[in-house]
């Protein structure tokens, strides 16, 4: 499946910021290596996560750091609204006066309807909110919800935001039913932006005993890769307020970086997320030695594109091979760089074949055969499920042209669609390259390369009216230099957030600074 929408170059570099071309550019390169190729033998056949933490930079409004959270329960991603709407949720720190601000707008930003939420709690402690509104419905379409804790010092135009796509639904439909009343999750440890050791530990507090008394726990890096998750069973009698706590293994990153860790729990009639907490923590890095695959994590769901990560490799030339319970081989060759190896595994063309959701054995093979690395993970049949489809800008001769992926279900679109842009085109999508540092160039990169990973990645993304930030790792420092691969960078990224349409400008850093991404 395809956007057809294709851009002249004009366009392109219109969309950018007028540069003058400079000489000898670097060429935009392929994050794919080679092709993967199928072999079929017989036989029978996750919430919405933010990203990271703010990060400072020299932009004025994107030097704020808010330690609050908003989370929202209700309503659910993209509900089809009629003349009112039920909105619940979370915040982590009770708000001044102990009052929000319910935004709601239709796709041309217009304003349907704005008013005051109450929130329950007490100051120093967690918040509920949870109130139904009625509104004068605009033409069907596109809308979003906003609940806004407001900057008391009037220096901003707002504290902490928290956003949910909805659709307008024409006349006489049925508007989406509300959710069952939320359970108030307080994540007590790990506590807001700490350092936290793996295994993680983890307690909190429940409003009310969900269901089985069951509490899931995630952790996440920044660009939404699970990388552990378990569940526990919380301490308290049915019809009252409840505690949890444990700890975590997780599959380290790389480098220390941004994660999050969410706790969460579901309803019993159809596992919707009923009561949902979540910290933005430092993960640690890998501390140890010899081969080692980073992602995907052991034993995780997983789907394709696969993202695969892995250091201390002891060659250069590799197999990497996807083994399904059912006996299908998805086979990918590729090379390691210094011991590095990052790639996206998919089928080849736009026809896969259709799998159902099974175990599936990761191995990393030499060339003489020798299997160096194997990972057990659970591939995902994601027609069976709830999904999200985004759109990712990539280069094509002299113009762009925006491929679209399916993934599980997410209300965090921007960072899903850059983290599908970081890691290339493949599939379908092969043929076509992006001016994202590869891992082969960034292996070759001459500079300072102290700390450096073998590929770039999405520190955070976040969006402050209509202007996304975009913070990406020190990585990106190997872009290469030069008015048109910058206008070609910008484009590729300005087209893959400008999709979503309260998106109207997007400033890039790497690290909090704005100085590298210079031509």
């Amino acid at each position: 499946m395809r956007s057809l929408k294709y851009i002249s170059l004009a366009l392109l570099l219109a969309a950018c910021s007028s540069q003058t071309p400079a000489t000898n550019t670097p060429a935009a390169t392929s994050n794919l290596p080679a092709q993967a190729t199928a072999t079929i033998a017989s036989g029978s056949a996750a919430t919405s996560i933010p990203t990271t933490a703010p990060q400072a930079t020299t932009n004025p409004q994107a030097t704020v750091a808010t330690a609050n959270q908003i989370n929202l329960s209700a309503p659910p991603a993209d509900a089809l609204l009629t003349t009112s709407v039920r909105v619940a949720g979370t915040i982590v720190l009770t708000p001044f006066e102990k009052t929000l601000r319910l935004l709601i707008q239709a796709e041309d930003g217009s304003t349907v309807y704005e008013g005051p939420i109450t929130a329950v709690g007490e100051y120093g402690s967690s918040a509920t909110f949870d109130v139904t509104v009625d509104f004068t419905p605009p033409a069907a379409g596109k809308g979003v919800i906003k609940v806004i804790e407001d900057d008391m010092s009037g220096e901003l135009p707002y504290r902490t935001i928290a956003e949910q796509a909805v659709q307008f639904a024409p006349v006489g439909a049925e508007a989406t039913p509300a959710p069952e009343q939320a359970i108030l999750i307080e994540l007590t440890e790990p506590a807001m932006h700490s350092v936290v050791g793996n295994p993680l530990n983890f307690k909190g507090t429940l409003s009310a005993m969900p269901f089985e008394k069951n509490v899931v726990i995630e952790v996440y890096d920044s660009e939404l890769h699970l990388l552990g998750q378990t569940s526990v069973t919380a301490d308290g009698e049915y019809g009252s307020a409840g505690t949890f706590s444990g700890s975590i293994n997780f599959q380290a990153p790389l480098t220390k970086r941004i994660g999050r860790v969410i706790a969460y729990t579901t309803s019993p009639k159809d596992g919707a997320v009923v009561g949902q907490a979540e910290s933005t923590v430092t993960l640690p890095q890998w501390e140890g030695t010899g081969a080692y695959m980073a992602q995907p994590a052991p034993e995780t769901s997983a789907f394709l594109p696969l993202h695969v990560e892995a250091v201390g490799l002891s060659s250069d030339n590799y197999t990497v091979r996807l083994r399904y319970a059912d006996g299908t081989l998805l086979e990918q060759n590729t090379q390691a760089y210094n011991g590095y190896l990052a790639l996206s595994l998919m089928w080849e063309g736009s026809n896969p074949p259709a799998l159902p959701t099974q175990g599936a054995i990761l191995e990393l093979v030499k060339a003489d055969g020798t299997v160096e690395v194997t990972q057990n993970v659970r591939m995902l049949d994601l027609t069976s499920q709830p999904t999200t489809e985004v759109e990712v800008s990539w280069l094509a001769g002299e113009g762009s042209i925006n491929g679209v992926r399916t993934l599980p279900k997410t209300a965090s679109v921007a960072s899903a669609a850059l983290r599908e842009l970081v890691w290339g085109p493949v599939g379908e999508d092969a043929a076509y390259s992006t001016a994202i540092p590869s891992p082969k160039t960034v292996a070759d990169y001459t500079g300072d390369k102290t700390g450096w990973t073998g590929r770039v990645y999405l520190r955070s993304v976040r969006i402050e009216g209509d202007t996304a930030y975009v913070d990406w790792s020190r990585e990106m420092r190997a872009w290469g230099g030069g008015a048109m691969q910058l206008e070609s960078l910008q484009a590729q990224v300005d087209f893959t957030l400008k999709q979503f349409p309260q998106v109207k400008n997007v400033v890039m850093t790497v690290e909090g600074d704005e100085n590298v991404l210079q031509p």
